[in-house]
C-alpha cells in the first residue's frame, strides 16, 4: 500500500523541482512582482495581438506591423527570437534552456518594458529556474501565474485564481490570459497550426527534438484536437462580450475562427 502514498514526481526530479523553487524565492527580489490589480491598470487598449511563432509572421509587411503596433501585444514560446514589433506581456511555462532564453530576451530590444508572465508552482520547474537565476531583464516586472488543464479539452478559466487553462498548447493560456485581462478584440498572429515551421529558424529547417521530417509536411502536434477546442473557445469569449479571430487566414483555425479585419 505504501506506493498509494509516494510523492507523484520521482525523489531527484522532486527534489529538483524543490530547490528551483526555493531558488525562485530568492530570486524574484531582482524583479518588481506585480498582483493581479496592478497586472489589469497596465492594459489600455481593447484590442490585442497574441503572437505564436509561426512561419506565417514572415509575410506580414512593415505597415502592419506598425498597425499591430497601436494595440498591445501579448507572446508566447520562443517569439523572443524574432525582432518585429514591442511585446508588451510575454507568457513563460515550458523553457528548454532558462540561461539561454533569458540572454536572447535581454538582447531584445522589443523586449525592455515586457511583463513576464511567469508559471509559478511546484511543477513550473523551469520556470523557476529562470527566476532563481535571475535569467530576465533585472527589475523587470512579473506576474506568477498557475496552468491547469494541461493535455485536457477545457474552456478558459473566468478568474487568475484557477490558473490558466493549457489545453493541447501554449496558444490556450495566453488566449485565456487575454480573456481574464478583458480585452475584447484578441487576433491570434502566428498561431498557424498547418505544420511545424518556424519564424526563427530557415525554411526547412527543425529545431530539437522534431527529428527528420520535414516541418513543412510534418503536421503540427495535436491539431486535430486544438482545432475544436477553439471553436467551444470562441463561443466562451462570445459569452464574455470578447471576440476571438486569426490573422492568418490560412491557419488551421482559420476552420472554426473569423479571420481577422481591420475595418470591423
Amino acid at each position: 500500500m505504501a506506493h498509494e502514498w509516494g510523492p507523484v514526481l520521482r525523489p531527484s526530479r522532486a527534489a529538483r523541482s524543490g530547490a528551483a523553487l526555493a531558488r525562485a524565492a530568492l530570486g524574484a527580489r531582482a524583479y518588481h512582482t506585480i498582483d493581479e490589480r496592478g497586472l489589469r491598470t497596465t492594459k489600455t487598449t481593447d484590442t490585442v495581438f497574441v503572437f505564436g511563432t509561426g512561419r506565417s509572421l514572415l509575410d506580414i509587411s512593415r505597415e502592419e506591423w506598425a498597425s499591430i503596433a497601436a494595440a498591445q501585444t501579448v507572446a508566447f514560446s520562443q517569439f523572443h527570437l524574432n525582432r518585429f514589433v514591442r511585446v508588451d506581456y510575454h507568457l513563460v511555462n515550458e523553457v528548454h534552456d532558462p540561461a539561454a532564453y533569458g540572454s536572447s530576451i535581454r538582447a531584445n530590444p522589443d523586449y525592455l518594458e515586457t511583463i513576464f508572465v511567469v508559471q509559478r508552482g511546484w511543477l513550473a520547474h523551469r520556470a523557476n529556474e529562470l527566476i532563481g537565476g535571475r535569467h530576465l531583464p533585472e527589475g523587470a516586472r512579473l506576474f506568477r501565474y498557475r496552468r491547469s488543464g494541461r493535455a485536457r479539452d477545457r474552456l478558459p478559466t473566468t478568474s487568475f485564481r484557477d490558473g490558466l487553462a493549457h489545453g493541447w498548447n501554449s496558444s490556450f493560456d495566453a488566449v485565456n490570459f487575454a480573456l481574464l485581462m478583458g480585452w475584447r478584440r484578441i487576433v491570434l498572429v502566428g498561431i498557424d497550426m498547418y505544420d511545424r515551421q518556424h519564424s526563427y529558424l530557415p525554411a526547412g529547417e527543425t529545431h530539437h527534438g522534431q527529428g527528420d521530417t520535414p516541418p513543412e509536411s510534418t503536421p503540427f502536434r495535436g491539431v486535430e484536437k486544438a482545432v475544436p477546442l477553439y471553436a467551444r473557445w470562441r463561443a466562451a469569449a462570445a459569452e464574455r462580450g470578447a471576440e476571438l479571430s486569426v490573422y492568418n487566414p490560412r491557419s488551421a483555425l482559420a476552420a472554426v475562427l473569423p479571420v481577422f479585419s481591420p475595418d470591423t
